[in-house]
């Protein structure tokens, strides 16, 4: 892995609509609640409810719940841009030191896996982020991430969980209207 390559990648980020963030797939029933949105993401004939919002520095935090919502995965999309398009750092995930806390309350240690393809950076968060992570981010004012990049200064970026909570509790609203891994739409009590 290349740090400075990828410092840039993640220092350099550009604005990407949701949309087309993370992966090949589509969202529907897209809805705003302040910062946040809420949407039924469908890829490989999988629907999950997604949840995020975009963060100081450009970067994207995506929040898909899995098993019904009984686990949720959290990525960081970082959009490359210019000469980065095309220059893969990390095909391979690779671990890096990474640290959350909502406003000041007690620290998650999660951990950080990074890779990326041609376009687009991911950062996995992966573990200890349980329901109290859920619950300071429903009372909490902003979501702070650093992450250490071997050979460079600590990286930080910013959430800003305004909306969060009404864009949770929309995602987990489309577990009760759903069946098995689908959900369902008002038409569909109509066939």
């Amino acid at each position: 892995m290349k740090p400075k390559a990828l410092s840039a990648l993640v220092l350099g980020a550009a604005l990407l609509s949701f949309d087309a963030a993370a992966d090949q797939g589509q969202l529907r029933d897209y809805q705003t609640s302040g910062d946040w949105f809420s949407a039924i993401f469908r890829s490989d004939n999988t629907d999950m409810p997604r949840i995020g919002t975009k963060g100081s520095d450009g970067t994207n935090l995506i929040m898909d719940f899995l098993e019904n919502n009984t686990r949720y995965l959290i990525m960081i999309v970082i959009p490359k841009q210019g000469s980065q398009i095309g220059n893969v750092i990390s095909p391979n995930p690779v671990r890096l030191p990474c640290e959350l806390r909502i406003d000041l309350n007690p620290k998650f240690l999660p951990g950080c896996y990074f890779q990326d393809d041609n376009t687009v950076g991911y950062l996995n968060l992966l573990g200890s982020l349980n329901q109290r992570f859920i619950d300071e981010s429903q009372g909490g004012n902003t979501l702070r991430i650093k992450l250490e990049v071997p050979g460079s200064e600590p990286m930080y970026t910013s959430y800003s969980l305004r909306g969060f909570t009404k864009a949770y509790y929309r995602a987990m609203s489309f577990s009760l209207s759903g069946s098995g891994s689908g959900y369902r739409d008002d038409s569909d009590y109509f066939r």
